[in-house]
């Protein structure tokens, strides 16, 4: 997901079943079934656990303990049953509307959404439910909760095809992180407007764009992991766009900058774009032994996910 890219963030706040300042009956017996739930290996007794953890709560009427649990099996299940992931989210934001959490419900709606669209390709609900995403934040006033909203529904609006609706929906969002003086937020909205030229078939304005988010992230020493992924996940990018556009110098030496990383600390899902692309670009530019390293590279990590309970391509 090139926004999943929130996917870390979201899987890490969803996981741990993050409680507020607030304490109600039960939160701290509540957050410790859900953390002893994610140390089991067994999805059994992972299963047995949050299913305790929820009578618990339900028992001490904690709404927001509910809703705890509810976020940790939606995360629990992203990346290995989309249709479960999504019923446990849509728990999560009705409870979280009750209790009275309506930026976490608002982030709860883009959460569904991210999860038809990168798991279910079905970009219908995940733009009904970022519409929905985008109106709460609309309520709240939360002006970067729109903007991050927006640059989400440009590149729906570019995988459905609907150019013009992608550009206007990214330019409202670099409007208004503009005006909130967000870099990280400019250069995550031109990475997916790159990517809204690149279904275009625009190559030359993809890659400008590309490089401009590059940029801005190459600048940010406040937090360097964070830079590195995401410089890290923008040659990813390049690789593929320049092969398409037939610059293949320009992609090898994307290749080349992405080799000697350490790509095992950042989400996985870098490291495998990496070596797909890598194997495309090489297979693309005739090169067979370079190919077949990163053919095996890239099924060896694909079959580890799989055995892991990943969905993978």
């Amino acid at each position: 997901m090139a926004h999943l890219k929130l996917k870390a963030i979201l899987l890490a706040l969803l996981c741990t079943g993050a409680f507020s300042a607030i304490a109600q009956t039960g939160s701290a017996e509540i957050k410790n079934m859900i953390g002893q739930a994610n140390q089991m290996a067994d999805e059994d007794e992972y299963r047995q656990m949050m299913k305790s953890a929820d009578s618990f709560a339900r028992k001490v009427n904690n709404v927001e303990g509910q809703a705890r649990v509810n976020q940790a099996l939606a995360g629990h299940f992203y990346e290995k049953d989309a249709d479960e992931s999504i019923k446990y989210q849509q728990k999560a934001y009705r409870l979280l509307v009750t209790a009275g959490y309506k930026d976490e419900a608002a982030s709860s709606l883009l959460n569904i959404a991210t999860a038809y669209e990168e798991y279910k390709k079905d970009y219908d609900e995940a733009l009904k439910f970022s519409k929905r995403a985008l109106n709460a934040y609309v309520e709240l006033k939360d002006t970067l909760g729109q903007a991050n909203v927006h640059k989400y529904i440009g590149v729906l609006h570019g995988k459905m095809r609907n150019f013009d609706d992608a550009k206007k929906s990214v330019a409202k969002a670099v409007q208004y992180y503009t005006i909130k003086d967000n870099p990280p937020g400019l250069a995550v909205s031109y990475h997916n407007l790159a990517l809204v030229y690149e279904e275009e078939r625009e190559y030359d304005s993809s890659i400008a764009l590309l490089l401009r988010a590059k940029d801005i992230w190459s600048k940010r020493p406040d937090n360097p992991n964070n830079a590195a992924s995401r410089i890290y996940g923008c040659n990813n990018q390049l690789i593929r766009i320049y092969t398409k556009a037939k610059k293949m110098s320009e992609a090898e030496a994307m290749v080349k900058e992405n080799e000697p990383v350490d790509g095992t600390k950042f989400h996985y899902t870098g490291q495998f774009n990496f070596y797909k692309e890598a194997r495309d670009f090489y297979t693309k530019n005739k090169d067979k032994e370079n190919a077949n390293i990163y053919k095996d590279k890239y099924n060896e990590m694909r079959e580890g996910l799989k055995a892991e309970g990943k969905k993978v391509d």
